[in-house]
């Protein structure tokens, strides 16, 4: 019950919070200091015809920037972005613990099933297409759980780096100009602990839980991050 709480709710959290806009950062408590990284050129969007905050893209479906834009996915109908990131995260985490329990139920139940009509030597039509369902369904279990697990540990490394799905797409096309591997590394914070606070705020239990992040973790502040104060 719990189990399905979490993964309800992170996937309303997910697709119904904004993930941030130019507007947000007309706000001054959304900043410690800075907006901006001191070898930040201003740059201005074209197709918002507003000024575009550091590490801010374009969403061509939502068809205005956002913040630390991550990806946009088809699956909320909304962009992965600075303020809604956590509960994707948690979304998918709590999404693969609840597919590995029911890929467990749906094993046992087989076992059980196909050692009870083995003693017996017999095997009714309704239990064979019970077999048939639940092969099914493991099956279709299995697919799910290679691509969510899939997009986790992706999500996870990039948290890792404090890096963005575009940022690292962006590298892997830019990877044969001359140090191409320390583009953005300048928002690495030096240590994964670090760097998960960008996203997920202080450490604590409450990294686990759907809540808002506190993102003043002292010592890991830098010139163009973005507070929630």
């Amino acid at each position: 019950m719990i189990l399905a709480i979490q993964v309800l709710l992170n996937y309303y959290l997910t697709s119904t919070i904004d993930p941030g806009s130019f507007k947000d950062t007309t706000s001054p408590s959304y900043y410690l200091a800075n907006p901006v990284s001191q070898d930040y050129e201003e740059k201005f969007c074209s197709k918002c015809n507003e000024q575009k905050p550091e590490r801010a893209h374009h969403c061509r479906y939502c068809n205005r920037c956002v913040l630390r834009l991550d990806h946009h996915c088809q699956w909320i109908n909304n962009c992965v972005g600075l303020f809604n990131q956590k509960y994707f995260v948690l979304f998918l985490f709590y999404t693969s613990i609840a597919i590995i329990y029911f890929f467990i139920l749906l094993i046992n139940r087989t076992i059980e099933l196909i050692s009870k009509h083995s003693m017996e030597q017999t095997l009714p039509e309704f239990d064979l297409l019970h077999l048939l369902l639940l092969g099914f369904l493991i099956i279709v279990l299995i697919i799910a759980a290679i691509s969510i697990l899939a997009l986790l540990s992706t999500q996870i490394y990039l948290i890792s780096k404090n890096l963005t799905t575009i940022e690292q797409e962006d590298r892997k096309r830019k990877h044969l100009q001359p140090n191409s591997s320390n583009l953005y590394k300048k928002y690495d914070k030096g240590s994964i602990i670090s760097n998960f606070t960008v996203v997920f705020g202080n450490p604590s239990l409450y990294w686990l839980l759907p809540t808002p992040p506190n993102l003043l973790y002292k010592g890991n502040n830098k010139k163009g991050d973005i507070f929630i104060v």
